[in-house]
C-alpha cells in the first residue's frame, strides 16, 4: 500500500477493509479482453425479446434457477444448497419458456465498462495524467460490507 494512505484516511469508514491501488499508466496497460480466471458464479439470466436473448440481470441467488436445475430450495433460508458455493462448469445453462440461465466467463470490459459507473473516474484520472504523467495518478480504494 502507499504511504500516503495513512491510517486516518481509512478512519472515515468502520468497516473499511482491504486498501488497493492502481495507477492510470497501469490501467492504460490492462488487456480489457483478457477472460478472467474463473467462470462468473452469478447466474447470468437472459430473456428472449423478438427472437434476441437480452441480458436481464446477474445474481448470485435466483429461485427461478434454482427450479430449474432441479435443486433443493430450503423453505425458510430460500437457498438451495450449494447453489452459491458450487464453481458450475462454463456453458451451463438451464431453459424456462422464455427465460435462460447461463453460466459465463466474463471479460475484464464485462466487469468494469468503460461507459458504465466507473467512466467519470477514468475521465478525472486521464486529465490528470494529461498534465502529472500516468505514473503519478492513482486510484486509491477499499472496501466496506
Amino acid at each position: 500500500m502507499p504511504t500516503p494512505l495513512r491510517p486516518e484516511n481509512l478512519r472515515s469508514c468502520d468497516t473499511a477493509h482491504s486498501p488497493s491501488w492502481i495507477g492510470w499508466d497501469e490501467l492504460k496497460s490492462v488487456d480489457w479482453d483478457e477472460p478472467a480466471e474463473t467462470t462468473d458464479r452469478r447466474i447470468h439470466e437472459y430473456e428472449e425479446v423478438d427472437g434476441v436473448w437480452a441480458l436481464v440481470s446477474k445474481a448470485a441467488w435466483s429461485p427461478r434457477f434454482a427450479a430449474v436445475a432441479g435443486l433443493t430450495v430450503d423453505p425458510v433460508a430460500g437457498a438451495a444448497g450449494g447453489y452459491g458455493d458450487a464453481e458450475w462448469p462454463e456453458g451451463t445453462e438451464r431453459r424456462d419458456g422464455g427465460r435462460r440461465y447461463r453460466v459465463e466467463r466474463m471479460l475484464r470490459r464485462d466487469a468494469v465498462p468503460a461507459e458504465g459507473e466507473w467512466e467519470p473516474v477514468w475521465s478525472v484520472m486521464e486529465a490528470l495524467a494529461a498534465v502529472h504523467g500516468g505514473e503519478n495518478v492513482r486510484l486509491t480504494v477499499w472496501f466496506d460490507n
